[in-house]
């Protein structure tokens, strides 16, 4: 698919898009509902949405009963609608994000012609990101992460249509006010797309253009009734939490982990061969190109937006591998942008071993992608596929949370960082974390994670007698009832 250079043949082209398209669907869509919710995101998103359920409200939500406005409501809506149609599932409240996956490789393929007015640079742009499998299994989530994405490229999208067409611009301020629906300010990271965009072409008229400013006055339109809604609800807590949230995050280790480089070990790590193909086409890039270097406008856009992303979000304290899908697109983009070229030359001295290569790598990516989506190992990676140990654990999680829901009594959880999970599959009440046995309140139920009863950490009397009963015990965890200790 990415040997052939030139395309000529608009059947076989609308053939290949086709089956891209196809493909996309079926690594979205398939087997979307067969595993439970993960904690932490997954499982805390479908709570909230059970919530606001139950309660028929939409506009203000709780979790375990008290306030939370942590995300913006536009994706609950989504997956509100989604419940309606298919009930309260699994799949039912990832079908929005999956959605995201096919219009983020279809907008990634827009830009690629529009940018490049390549057919065979979308293509290959819109394969790459395609196979990217950490930016599929995050889709596949309950997560913001690739909705943002989603609505980034189409804000970019729209700018550089309406550099030649300036009624796109309107589409810009709607692309910006959807992302801070989806996930509050990173919806804000198209703004520096423009700039980077507008410094590389020495292109300012869109500053003067009355198209781009009524699409602004368009997303304030959007989004005002839902902040004004929130003021009037919770009043300075609502601004004092997501200022707090924006800068904490940024400025301290809130979520995840701040290793330095953390984002360039786990790329070169995870995202292959992808990330060893663009560090090869980048040095090719600088060697080749330094004589024209300004001249190669889109690869240098690109480029540029892939590194802006790569360094924000490595600057900040927070970092989880999900955070940087912005990434991924304009990564996809530069790589074959970059290239084709030399491909091109490479098949002139070696024609067989280029096809070879390139056809062997393009098969290599897409089975690497499927096997680690549907037939993952035993342990997995930190790509979480299914069946990995997040998915693993989620999985007794939901068994642990569906087999104590009938019995009203304390539920006691023992070396176990979360329990966003058994919480929702329990509902209502919430889990305790508890750090010694002696805090234990009989009768209750127990659940202790396999680490601490190996190692000791945590020991029943005799978890044999008549007074505790093991309920359940799997890879990860353990559950007991327990009348007495």
């Amino acid at each position: 698919m990415m040997t052939d250079m030139n395309i000529a043949n608009e059947t076989h082209y609308r053939f290949i898009f086709t089956l891209l398209l196809l493909t996309a669907l079926f690594l979205s869509f398939f087997q979307l509902g067969s595993s439970a919710f993960i904690d932490y995101d997954e499982a805390t998103y479908a709570q909230v949405l059970h919530e606001s359920l139950q309660r028929k409200d939409l506009l203000s939500f709780t979790k375990d009963g008290e306030p939370w406005f942590d995300k913006p409501p536009l994706l609950f809506w989504m997956m509100a609608a989604s419940v309606g149609i298919f009930g309260e599932t699994e799949l039912a409240l990832r079908l929005p994000s999956a959605f995201f996956i096919v219009l983020a490789i279809i907008l990634t393929w827009l830009m690629g012609l529009r940018l490049f007015r390549d057919p065979t640079v979308a293509l290959g742009a819109a394969f790459i990101l395609l196979t990217t499998t950490i930016f599929i299994f995050s889709g596949r989530q309950v997560r913001m992460d690739i909705p943002v994405t989603t609505a980034i490229l189409f804000t970019f999208y729209a700018f550089i249509r309406g550099v030649h067409q300036p009624a796109w611009y309107i589409g810009v301020g709607m692309g910006i006010a959807v992302g801070v629906l989806l996930k509050s300010v990173i919806g804000l990271l198209a703004i520096p797309l423009f700039f980077i965009h507008s410094l590389i072409y020495q292109r300012w008229d869109w500053l003067l253009s009355r198209y781009f400013w009524f699409g602004i006055l368009l997303m304030t339109a959007i989004l005002l009734p839902w902040l004004i809604q929130q003021h009037i609800l919770y009043g300075e807590s609502f601004w004092n939490h997501l200022i707090s949230n924006i800068v904490g995050r940024y400025a301290n280790p809130v979520i995840g982990t701040q290793i330095p480089f953390y984002y360039t070990k786990h790329l070169i790590k995870f995202v292959e061969p992808w990330t060893a193909v663009f560090v090869i086409v980048l040095i090719a890039f600088l060697l080749t190109g330094w004589r024209n270097f300004f001249r190669r406008k889109a690869q240098l856009t690109t480029l540029s937006i892939a590194l802006f992303m790569l360094f924000l979000f490595g600057s900040s304290a927070s970092k989880l591998f999900f955070y940087i899908a912005p990434l991924f697109p304009f990564m996809a983009l530069f790589i074959v942008s970059t290239g084709i070229p030399l491909i091109r030359k490479a098949k002139l001295r070696w024609p067989y071993m280029t096809v070879i290569t390139v056809s062997a790598l393009v098969i290599t990516a897409f089975t690497a992608t499927v096997i680690q989506i549907f037939f993952p190992t035993e342990h997995g990676t930190m790509l979480l596929p299914m069946g990995s140990s997040l998915t693993r654990s989620a999985e007794e999680e939901k068994i642990i949370g569906e087999l104590i829901k009938s019995e009203a009594i304390p539920v006691y959880i023992f070396s176990w960082p979360s329990h966003e999970t058994i919480n929702y599959y329990r509902n209502p009440q919430k889990p305790i974390i508890v750090t010694e046995k002696t805090m234990l309140k009989k009768p209750c139920f127990l659940v202790v994670s396999q680490y601490a009863l190996e190692n000791k950490f945590f020991q029943l009397n005799d978890p044999s007698s008549r007074n505790t009963q093991t309920l359940f015990e799997g890879l990860f965890l353990t559950l007991y009832r327990v009348e007495t200790i």
